[in-house]
């Protein structure tokens, strides 16, 4: 998966679609309202929130069969149940 750098983040809409298909996500902001705003809707689900989690037939019918072949295996053990 591509790395997604997004120096101008403010609410995080990128990196929150970005981190949602699964590419390492990176967002910044010099504005401090910005970045509380960004931090609440990216980081904070990630830290307290529900884990994302598929069954292997969830995964497969949402993406394909090779996506699912070329996914790590100690992710397969975490997120797909």
């Amino acid at each position: 998966m591509p790395k997604v750098f997004d120096p101008f983040a403010g609410g995080g809409a990128i990196p929150l679609e970005a981190a949602r298909l699964g590419c390492k996500t990176y967002g910044n902001d010099i504005n401090p309202v910005a970045h509380i705003i960004q931090k609440g809707s990216l980081e904070f689900p990630q830290k307290y929130g529900k884990p994302i989690t598929y069954s292997n037939s969830e995964f497969t019918k949402l993406y394909g069969e090779k996506a699912f072949r070329n996914i790590p295996n100690e992710w397969k053990t975490y997120h797909f149940r």
